[in-house]
């Protein structure tokens, strides 16, 4: 048999009046429909927020339905749908996902009205968000707008997001803000596009706190922390004193580790005058004079190795006595870099420490570096909070830092002891927060940021973050900041981490707190004049072409989409829906009397069908007509359908 479809289930003989049935022409190949995308961009409160409108030009097809999952960024959730009608814009209903769906199935269904467009924004599978329409007369255009918001990553003093815009976005951008392609180095094509716009100034480190009750007995709470971009400058043409430990438990190994990370911290201050003090049981001054940080390379290099020679005694607070005397007369910024083995007298303690130190100007800064030379691959450093010096290496200001190991080459050096020009971190990072054990990094870099988000019977209203930039310490006490509270429901249900772990009836509330698309809740925009039309079915499918009558030389071509996890469809208004046109004709054959149609089909393929009542000429007509159907996907199950008119 030469039997071959009418059309898809979307449209069936409802779109294959006469006048096609008539006609051989070959189907088009035209796309379903042209779609443009303008996605406005901002960033406030450290998330960013889109405004996409989008629009979509219906082509050739009888009528154009559709479903598309939208382009979202990471943990983005969509929003406030609204619809261009005649020069204005409509919002959408923000209904319960269930309602929304059965109005649409309704609304999509079968009828004798004319097309009216309609559009779903619901949650789809796999965490996307799909956008659906339907009724789109031919040449005729959607426009639809809708907002993302997305939390935004902070690095380095900017915050970011990645937009995929697989159908070429074109983007509106506020002032500072710049777009950056993301291009698959395979296909060379544009997969996505890296948006990223200067945050607020920080001083040191912005913290944020908040919680938001998703229930009785449970809460989400967030905690966000962003480290300065830069804290602080490198000083201009400081004066620095290097104090070498030059006594035998270094060695002349570990005499040489000392004097190799010189030209590190260097590099960062070329401007500097140096000299250097040697210390055993007695400090002297190595050059006798201040150098140009540009000397010091060479100058050690001529240095007798007689000069270098270990000795015996290690009197750092000698080596802090003599440096202080050096630079308490000099003008401008002045540093204090010691270093040491830990192998310390019992009587130096941090006060004589400390006292050695009287005559050094004020805002000397002083930081002292415990050398280890360690058979590790590169350089390593690490703050050393209980060594008990430390206390009167932080009244200037500095810190410890242990330092072991030997540089790669020149760059990781400079990156390792720019720590000591400047600070470069948050260290001794902790929170503190009632009835919760937070789990926190010991320290944060310049420009990086701490992202915590978990649920938590009862979090507290008010935390404590701790931290220090070498001696200064930072301490934010964090009430419930009202911008991210606002925030946390949308951070939760775009989380693919934490929405799985909503609970129906938290993931309701969340959704409604957010106005959100969630699994609970949806966007409905309908006119008010929508009814069931002679384009519905009752799963929602468009059709984009004619009909394929298979032995009369006509052809077609349907296109759709499937619903999942819904309720299978009323097969006796469907099956009429694709009969109807053949009904009509048929019943010109007729004497008045009812007809009755049996059909049984194995899933989507038509196997018997049976007409009786009627003339039989009508008999005849329907026979032909039901044999050339096309039943299309939502015909599953092994079953016979009857049909009376």
């Amino acid at each position: 048999m030469r039997l071959r479809c009418l059309s898809m289930v979307c449209l069936g003989l409802v779109a294959c009046g006469p006048e096609l049935l008539e006609t051989e022409a070959p189907p088009t190949e035209a796309p379903e429909r042209q779609t443009t995308q303008q996605v406005g961009v901002g960033f406030e409160h450290g998330e960013a927020l889109f405004t996409v409108t989008r629009t979509d030009t219906a082509t050739e097809a009888p009528f154009t339905s559709f479903d598309q999952a939208l382009p979202m960024p990471e943990g983005a959730v969509a929003s406030d749908l609204e619809v261009l009608v005649d020069g204005q814009w409509r919002p959408a209903d923000f209904l319960d996902a269930q309602v929304a769906a059965e109005t649409w199935g309704d609304l999509t269904g079968p009828g004798e009205a004319a097309p009216r467009p309609l559009v779903l924004l619901e949650r789809g599978e796999f965490s996307a968000v799909s956008l659906r329409a339907f009724g789109l007369a031919p040449g005729s255009t959607l426009t639809v707008r809708y907002r993302l918001r997305a939390p935004a990553s902070y690095e380095a003093g900017e915050l970011s997001t990645e937009y995929p815009d697989p159908e070429g976005a074109s983007f509106e951008l506020p002032l500072g803000t710049r777009a950056e392609p993301i291009v698959d180095p395979d296909s060379a094509v544009t997969t996505s596009t890296r948006l990223v716009t200067p945050a607020a100034a920080i001083a040191d480190a912005d913290a944020r706190w908040a919680v938001a009750a998703l229930g009785e007995d449970r809460a989400l709470w967030r905690l966000e922390l962003d480290v300065a971009a830069r804290l602080g400058a490198v000083p201009a043409r400081p004066t620095v004193v290097f104090a070498v430990d030059a006594s035998h438990s270094e060695g002349a190994a570990g005499i040489a580790a000392q004097l190799e990370l010189l030209p590190g911290y260097l590099a960062a201050v070329p401007d500097a005058e140096v000299e250097v003090v040697l210390y055993r049981r007695h400090a002297e001054r190595l050059f006798g004079r201040f150098v140009s940080a540009a000397e010091v390379d060479g100058l050690l290099r001529a240095v007798s190795p007689a000069r270098l020679a270990p000795g015996n005694g290690s009197n750092l607070d000698e080596a802090c006595a003599l440096a202080a005397q050096l630079l308490s007369s000099r003008a401008g910024v002045t540093r204090l870099v010691v270093m040491n083995d830990a192998q310390r007298r019992n009587g130096l303690t941090p006060e004589v420490a400390l006292a050695s130190m009287a005559a050094l100007p004020a805002d000397t800064v002083v930081h002292l570096v415990q050398r280890a030379e360690q058979a590790v691959d590169g350089l390593s450093e690490q703050r050393d909070d209980d060594d008990p010096l430390a206390p009167a290496v932080a009244a200037h200001g500095g810190m410890v830092l242990d330092v072991w190991g030997h540089a790669k080459d020149s760059g990781e050096l400079e990156r390792t002891l720019l720590g000591l020009v400047r600070p470069v971190r948050l260290d001794d990072l902790t929170v503190e927060a009632e009835g919760l054990e937070l789990e926190v990094p010991g320290l944060l870099a310049e420009g990086q940021t701490l992202r915590q988000t978990a649920f938590a019977p009862a979090p507290p209203a008010t935390v404590t973050v701790r931290g220090k930039v070498w001696a200064r310490e930072v301490v934010r006490v964090l009430t419930v900041d009202p911008g991210l509270h606002e925030r946390l429901p949308a951070i939760a249900l775009g989380s693919s981490e934490l929405g799985p772990q909503l609970t129906e009836q938290e993931e309701r509330a969340a959704a409604l707190a957010a106005r959100a698309v969630s699994h609970q809740t949806s966007y409905l925009w309908a006119p008010a004049e929508a009814q069931p039309s002679v384009a519905g079915s009752l799963s929602g499918f468009g059709c984009s072409g004619g009909c394929d009558m298979g032995t009369s030389g006509t052809s077609s071509i349907c296109g759709g989409f499937t619903t999942f996890g819904r309720p299978d469809p009323d097969y006796d208004h469907l099956l009429g829906a694709l009969l109807e046109p053949a009904h009509q004709r048929c019943a010109a054959l007729g004497d008045g009397s009812p007809s009755t149609l049996t059909l049984e089909a194995t899933g989507d393929e038509v196997v018997d069908v049976t007409a009786t009542g009627g003339t039989s000429e009508q008999r005849a007509c329907l026979t032909e007509a039901a044999w050339l159907i096309r039943l299309g996907p939502d015909f599953k199950d092994h079953k016979s359908y009857q049909l009376t008119r």
